[in-house]
């Protein structure tokens, strides 16, 4: 993990390499010390890599990162710690990626494990324009009482 975050970049690629081959032939206790001990950061921040080759082997690793995470139950848990590290930005900028592999494993990743990305913003939300201007919905009636807590 040192050497993802100090380690100049054909060390790093090494390291990601590592990284990579553990998710794939660890078993899931190991997966989780590795995340437990701050893989997730430096091994995302190896996602802005010109080359696209190790770019291709960090979201194999976070993709079987996360298919453990999905066998443990804790698939929510792990997606907000690769969001919370910036990791989800940078997945989501690889669907504009000129490589099609890379923009295919992008795409795999957030539709399988951040669903929630997508979703259309309710309507209520946003007052209605018309040909008066605009139009907002009755407030809620308050209590006569007030609120009751």
């Amino acid at each position: 993990i040192d050497i993802l975050v100090k380690g100049d970049f054909k060390a790093q690629k090494e390291a990601a390499w590592a990284v990579t081959n553990l998710t794939s032939g660890g078993n899931a206790e190991q997966i989780v010390t590795l995340c437990g001990m701050g893989v997730l950061k430096p091994f995302c921040d190896l996602l802005v890599a010109k080359d696209d080759k190790t770019v291709n082997v960090v979201l194999d690793g976070i993709c079987q990162i996360l298919v453990t995470a999905e066998r443990l139950g804790e698939t929510d848990k792990v997606a907000i710690m690769i969001e919370e590290c910036g990791g989800l930005d940078k997945i989501e900028n690889l669907q504009a990626h000129d490589n099609e592999t890379v923009y295919q494993k992008a795409l795999h990743i957030i539709e399988t494990f951040f669903p929630d990305g997508d979703q259309v913003v309710d309507e209520v939300q946003a007052p209605k324009q018309s040909e008066a201007g605009f139009e907002f919905a009755e407030p809620a009636q308050m209590p006569n009482n007030g609120f009751d807590f």
